[in-house]
């Protein structure tokens, strides 16, 4: 409706009741983990319940749009699922800015391309553990956190050429149980590039780094594109780690 828009979608899920971990499992994943207790070895309910998986409102804005609620994101090339951010994870709350049609810069800077700008910042659910630089793990298996992590990210698109498209990409989680969630550790997040002990006024937050792009081989008329997407923990982005990235990579037929 002019420059307003929203977007609903849920379901109806169902899932039977699961019998208890044993309790050898159970120690597993308490010593891998690290965590000061073990889950518990209780039967899981079954489940039947209507989720609202997405719902956002959103305004356009000349060029830029702005949408809050339930959203989901696809930040990469591939059609098998991004490594950074796809829609396999549960949609998060969050405010999104992103730019509807590509910014072109003048002069020299145009040999860029076409732009594209994508910024996310929003909170996170269903968290029962986060690790801190006293006393350790805060948390417990039977609830999650009351003050759950945020999320910032962002995304830049260029285009170069009509057959290449190069993008950079990089999420950040911060705040929560026992660190405030402040504009200051909000700007750490997203500009920091330093690494400072986990829970500390030093900690940048947990930081994941992307890269990705595509290319159409114009030699077989358009049919073929070649694409690869790189992904990094702990780094602003897979350039500045490129001995821990994982990286995939295919070639998509029309």
């Amino acid at each position: 409706a002019g420059p307003l828009s929203f977007y609903v979608r849920g379901e109806f899920q169902h899932a039977p009741s699961v019998a208890a971990l044993p309790a050898p499992a159970t120690s597993v994943i308490q010593a891998v983990d690290g965590l000061p207790s073990a889950p518990p070895t209780t039967p899981f309910p079954a489940v039947n319940r209507f989720d609202l998986l997405e719902g956002y409102v959103g305004m356009q804005l000349n060029n830029w749009q702005l949408t809050f609620g339930k959203q989901s994101l696809w930040w990469g090339e591939d059609a098998s699922g991004p490594m950074l951010f796809g829609t396999n994870s549960a949609p998060i709350l969050m405010l999104q800015v992103n730019r509807v049609r590509p910014i072109e810069l003048p002069g020299l800077l145009s040999v860029i391309g076409p732009i594209r700008v994508d910024y996310i910042l929003g909170r996170l659910t269903g968290y029962h553990w986060v690790f801190g630089a006293t006393p350790g793990f805060i948390g417990s298996w039977t609830q999650t956190l009351s003050d759950q992590p945020f999320i910032v990210g962002q995304k830049l698109s260029f285009k170069p050429t009509p057959n290449l498209e190069i993008g950079f990409s990089a999420t950040a989680l911060f705040g929560g149980t026992g660190v405030p969630a402040t504009s200051h550790k909000l700007l750490q997040a997203m500009f920091s590039t330093g690494n400072g002990v986990p829970g500390s006024a030093g900690d940048a937050g947990d930081r994941r780094g992307g890269f990705d792009f595509a290319y159409r081989i114009p030699k077989l008329r358009d049919r073929a594109t070649f694409y690869a997407d790189a992904f990094t923990d702990d780094e602003p982005n897979p350039w500045l780690a490129w001995n821990k990235a994982a990286l995939t990579s295919g070639v998509y037929l029309s």
